[in-house]
């Protein structure tokens, strides 16, 4: 018999355990025991441990041995849970053939109480005392076994089990052996962890492949990803303090409802299964108790008439956003639930009719394979993701747009958050886009109602701006006299109410919103002030009308209310007053019709320019640096130049230089119709002489000519001075009458002759003279220039033109126009960037260009940022302008509007405009009467390529 593994000491009782060779339990009694002084008891085995006894030895004697049991104990495994409840221990074991090997579980009370054989599948003996020793014997061979042994933790729920600075594990059933199963939390229990169910190489790259073209065609589809990205980031959040205090509505068709939740759902994966408002509250309560880093997924199955059996499932959610118990992203998914979410709860997001490549349920595994590539690497590289995870969570929580109320602040950091972590730990996806999406849904607001009528009402509110958004109808304003033109759904339009004919509406409540009568949808109107009611307590109102024939019929109309319009589409419907001036693209091809905007509905806005009108066409563009000004000024150049104008376009800052051209227009636009002459010493001379008169018809035209380029320098001279000025001019003319063009040195030389105006006079244009000759001049005149040039010659005259009163550019113009005075074949556009700095003072040629210049077919195009201004005779001056483009007001807010006839800049819109969006004030195009007429009129900027002189371009150039 092998020796004990302890030592004995003389007349002590020892407990052990012996190890001996021995066939059978007859062989060890015959022949068992050795004398000593002293009384023992041992647990032994056999060899292969797989069998045990019992001995007493007294006095070296065996006095009792009794066989016990058949198991071998192969493993044992401590588990100690986070809050102590499951603290037990595993016991791998197997009994008489090794491939039949077993696991159990045993609590550790009952291994302290020494109550073991239930787990073995060992019956009773039937004898108190063997019972005990066996379970004696099972004690102590797993308190051996336990030695040094590794132990298992066990979470208090699914999800992130957190260990700070050392490791991050996520729980869920899988990572347990399956004896822990039945004794796991049921949060553990009933959750999954996504896997990758095939590893291979070839599904790895195939699963990516189709990751990828999930996404394509719908950033929507990425931020449902989002949502369960920051689901899966709880934890983290949370102990940072950022709670999901939000509960995310999200309204779609029923027919994209099985894609969403295969987007969202990823609490289980084998299961498709969800949360349900039909559920009852306390069932809906303890199932969203056992979820945590994840999505609580709740589908809205309830009719839209059962109010208050879908507010008690919300208020159960509400109650455990406030109380900040819930450890998940709440997403309900439902037509109706928005409007009874609490307002301060709720963030409802409109999804769009999304597509896909594959199918719900292949969305579902790919979305799962990605998960669990994404949570693998953070328990990987703990420390990196919480690194990474910290340093973004202060990027973002430290620049919340302000546009983003505070009740959505938390959501916002969590979402953003976790966007820049999965980019920048995991790998690229989300981007600057998604986060654009999350700032424009949390800053938008949301009227939230709780009664049937109001969800009935919230549904029509969005049918009816859908459907005037696709043009379905035809606006008429309300007057004393309404003709009907009866092709068309035509819509009556007042200052609060816009007229549907009844069988319209009833279309939209049976074919749009699914109800069985139009009744429910007009008491919906009615009940929320929403309908017109007339004199005689009617919901119908009606109308004395005439068709396009002239012949009299009663129209039956529903006044529904502007509040259910959006702002975009209310635009479309103040331009009721408009509908004359609306033009459409055939409209272009009768007429020489200069584009100037788009309005709400799409239409053209114009002005007739054909040649001879004697129109004052000339045109300002005013407002905020940033808006726009440019951009449009550029797209009017290809424009007038396609309607037959002579061009001259004078860059005085740097607006209409090639790549600023090139950020307006297309580049075959650019290559085909624009010439850009950088004037400088050294690079390119002035692109004529604008001394020459050989164009001249007669002397009094070459006298002013002259005199014209003498005062745009000099700048005003008083009468006298002029007087006398011509009569110098004259003589020296007369000097030389063959002459095609008057010399700087012939200049030079007359005016030091002509006594003390001449001597004036050169003190003040020398200067420009000697920059004149530096920079020297093309030996042409305008109208070689003219037909030699592109359509579109751009002057840039840099740091050459002086000092603020650009003589450079004022001799130029001076000339142009005097050339134009006697050959207005054709209109002249003249182009400068910048008009604050200009000379416009009396007499001078900016001045009698805006004053005069229709007499001569010559219009003025500037801009400026100030319309208003004490300091600047320019901008008065230009105020002439026939053509008046406001882009967003710089300052002096009251006073523009006030001067564009608005009340104050709240009715002038100003508030909500942005970039490209303009008020025009000009005299416009009306379709109707064939004539120009002044209007006033909000509008966007238009592009070139979105006129149907783009198509005209593209003829005469030969262009695809």
């Amino acid at each position: 018999m092998g020796q004990s593994n302890v030592s004995f000491l003389k007349g002590q009782k020892v407990f052990s355990m012996a190890k001996g060779s021995f066939v059978n339990f007859d062989e060890l009694i015959k022949t068992s025991g050795e004398e000593l002084n002293l009384e023992y008891e041992i647990f032994f085995s056999n060899s292969l441990e797989n069998a045990w006894g019992y001995m007493k030895i007294v006095n070296g004697k065996s006095v009792n041995t009794i066989p016990l049991l058949q198991v071998m104990i192969l493993d044992v495994t401590p588990v100690a849970s986070d809050d102590g409840t499951n603290s037990g221990r595993i016991v791998k074991y197997c009994k008489e053939k090794m491939a039949d090997i077993k696991e159990v579980f045993i609590p550790e009370n009952n291994i302290r109480r020494k109550k073991l054989l239930q787990y073995f599948e060992i019956p009773s003996h039937g004898n108190k005392k063997m019972d005990d020793l066996s379970n004696r014997l099972l004690h102590n061979l797993i308190l051996v076994k336990s030695e040094n042994a590794p132990y298992i933790s066990i979470g208090k729920k699914r999800g992130w089990s957190l260990k700070p600075g050392i490791s991050a594990t996520y729980e869920s059933k899988e990572r347990y052996p399956k004896a822990l199963h039945q004794t796991l939390p049921k949060s553990i229990l009933n959750a999954e962890r996504p896997q990758r169910r095939l590893k291979s190489d070839d599904y790895a790259k195939e699963a990516k492949n189709w990751f990828y073209s999930i996404f394509e065609f719908g950033i929507s589809k990425k931020l449902l990803y989002l949502f369960r990205i920051t689901s899966y980031n709880g934890a983290f959040s949370r102990r940072l303090g950022i709670d999901f205090d939000q509960i995310i509505t999200i309204k779609s068709s029923e027919n994209n409802s099985p894609l969403i939740s295969a987007f969202i759902k990823n609490d289980t994966f084998s299961s498709n299964e969800v949360l349900t408002l039909g559920e009852k509250p306390q069932k809906l309560e303890e199932k969203v108790e056992l979820l945590n880093d994840c999505i609580a997924l709740i589908v809205d199955d309830t009719k839209a008439d059962e109010v208050d059996k879908r507010k008690a499932a919300l208020s159960v959610m509400e109650r455990k956003v406030v109380s900040k118990e819930l450890d998940v992203v709440p997403v309900v998914l439902s037509k109706y639930s928005d409007a009874q979410v609490r307002p301060d709860l709720g963030c409802t997001l409109k999804i769009p009719n999304i597509t896909c490549c594959i199918e719900p349920r292949y969305v579902k595994n790919t979305l799962e394979w990605n998960d669990a590539g994404y949570l693998s690497k953070i328990e990987g590289n703990y420390s990196d993701f919480k690194d990474s995870y910290c340093e973004n969570y202060t990027q973002v929580s430290f620049s919340v747009p302000e546009s983003i109320p505070p009740n959505r602040r938390n959501l916002y950091i969590a979402l953003v958050t976790s966007a820049r972590v999965y980019d920048s730990f995991y790998e690229p996806f989300f981007g600057t886009a998604v986060e654009q999406l999350v700032v424009s849904w949390l800053s938008s607001y949301k009227e939230i109602g709780s009664t049937v009528d109001e969800m009935i009402l919230t549904d029509f509110g969005k049918c009816l701006n859908d459907e005037i958004c696709s043009g379905s109808f035809n606006f008429i304003k309300r007057t004393k006299y309404i003709v009907i033109n009866q092709g068309k759904n035509s819509v009556i339009v007042d200052g609060d109410y816009i007229y549907l004919e009844t069988e319209v509406v009833k279309e939209l409540a049976h074919s749009k919103l699914k109800l069985h009568s139009v009744n429910s949808l007009t008491e919906s109107l009615k009940a929320n002030d929403c309908l017109n009611i007339n004199d005689q307590n009617s919901k119908c109102y009606r109308f004395h009308v005439q068709n396009s024939n002239g012949e009299p019929y009663m129209l039956y109309t529903y006044g529904i209310s502007k509040k259910l319009i959006n702002t975009e589409n209310r635009r479309r419907l103040d331009l009721a007053d408009y509908q004359k001036f609306l033009l459409e693209y055939i409209d272009f091809e009768k007429n020489q019709i200069l584009p100037l905007g788009i309005t709400a509905d799409g239409s053209y806005i114009g002005k007739d320019i054909s040649f001879g009108n004697k129109f004052n066409d000339s045109a300002t563009i005013t407002g905020q640096s940033g808006k726009g000004k440019s951009f449009c000024a550029t797209n009017l150049l290809p424009s007038l130049a396609m309607l037959g104008s002579r061009m001259l376009v004078c860059d005085v800052s740097d607006s209409f230089t090639r790549d600023e051209v090139l950020r307006a227009l297309p580049a075959e636009v650019v290559d085909a119709l624009f010439e850009f002459i950088e004037v400088a010493a050294g690079r390119r001379k002035l692109p004529v002489n604008p001394l020459c008169i050989g164009d001249c018809l007669g002397l009094p035209a070459k006298k002013r000519r002259i005199v014209s380029f003498i005062k745009a320098i000099a700048g005003k001279l008083d009468k006298e001075e002029t007087r006398e000025l011509t009569g110098i001019i004259s003589d020296m003319l007369k000097r030389y009458p063959k002459v095609s063009s008057v010399t700087t040195d012939m200049l030079r030389n007359t005016l030091k002759r002509g006594g003390k105006t001449g001597h004036h006079v050169f003190g003040l244009i020398s200067s420009t003279l000697d920059d004149i000759d530096h920079i020297g001049f093309e030996e042409r005149g305008w109208a070689e220039f003219f037909e030699k040039s592109k359509r579109i010659p751009v002057v840039s005259f840099g740091n050459e033109s002086g000092d603020n009163v650009h003589s450079l550019l004022d001799e130029m113009i001076a000339s142009a126009f005097e050339w134009q005075r006697e050959h207005d074949t054709v209109p002249l556009s003249i182009v400068i960037d910048e008009i604050k700095d200009q000379c416009f003072a009396e007499g001078g040629p900016l001045h009698t260009i805006l004053t005069q210049g229709r007499k001569f077919n010559t219009k003025f195009v500037g801009m400026t940022q100030q319309y208003i201004s004490t300091s600047s005779h320019a901008i008065d001056v230009v105020k002439e302008a026939g053509i008046k483009i406001f882009f967003k007001p710089a300052k002096s807010h009251d006073r523009i509007a006030t001067e564009l006839g608005y009340k104050n800049p709240t009715e002038a819109g100003f508030g909500y405009m942005g970039i490209g969006d303009i008020i025009l004030c000009a005299e416009l195009y009306n379709k109707e009467d064939g004539v120009n007429e002044p209007v006033v009129i909000h509008a966007k900027a238009i592009k070139f390529i979105d006129t149907p002189l783009y198509e005209k371009f593209k003829k005469e150039y030969g262009i695809k």
